[in-house]
Formats: structure tokens, C-alpha cells, sequence
């Protein structure tokens, strides 16, 4: 019927994926005037955990379990601490300048996206 790819990092929590028209493929499924697939068509793709122990969402990874350590790979362990490192490291800039660099987003979005933690 159709064919999707994503990364990983777009599973939401609840560990699904929702798809609307526009993400599908092949091109001619967008353009089909919805004579096949209706303009409000939505899929959903729910995921397992894979890990019991671990939570994506609040264990360091340096905590992670050794199955999960395995499964990720030293290589990506690795590269994942590096770039928790520089981020990290990483100097935010204030909303002031935030507001100079972006001039036409709406302020109230900036505020919260700036206050948002990593």
C-alpha cells in the first residue's frame, strides 16, 4: 500500500510513530486527489519496548543496562557521550540575542523552546 522510513528519534513517547498522508510514499499516495487514500488518513506504528530495565527517556547512559549497552554498540556508546559532552559544554544564547538571529518567530514560542531542558 505504501512505504514509510524514519528515524528512531522521532518515536514519541508511548512508542509509536503517527504517519499522515504527506509522510507517505510513494509521491503518487500524496497526490491521489484522495480518490484512494482519504486527505485525513493517519497510520500508527507501536513499537515494544526492548528493554524492561532502562527508559529512554530518563537513564543516563551510563546507567544503561548491559543488554542495552550491547545491543547499541561501544562505537555508539561512545559517539552518544561525546555528543552529550558538547551539548553539555554548549553556551545557549540568551533570549535576547535568540530574538536578534530569528527576528520572526513568535516571542512566546522562543521563550518556552528556550526554557525547555535538553
Amino acid at each position: 500500500m505504501f512505504r514509510i522510513m524514519f528515524n528512531t528519534a522521532f518515536i514519541q513517547r508511548g512508542n509509536y510513530i503517527k504517519a499522515g498522508k504527506m509522510e507517505l510514499s510513494p509521491e503518487d499516495i500524496r497526490k491521489d486527489k484522495n480518490k484512494q487514500i482519504p486527505a485525513d488518513f493517519i497510520v500508527y506504528i507501536f513499537f515494544e519496548d526492548f528493554c524492561s530495565i532502562c527508559n529512554p527517556y530518563e537513564t543516563e547512559i551510563e546507567d544503561l543496562c548491559d543488554r542495552c549497552k550491547n545491543e547499541i554498540g561501544e562505537a555508539t556508546l561512545k559517539e552518544w557521550i561525546d555528543v552529550k559532552k558538547i551539548m553539555s559544554e554548549h553556551d545557549f544564547p540568551a533570549e535576547e540575542t535568540a530574538r536578534r538571529l530569528l527576528p520572526n518567530v513568535d516571542p512566546e514560542l522562543m521563550r518556552t523552546t528556550l526554557e525547555t531542558p535538553l
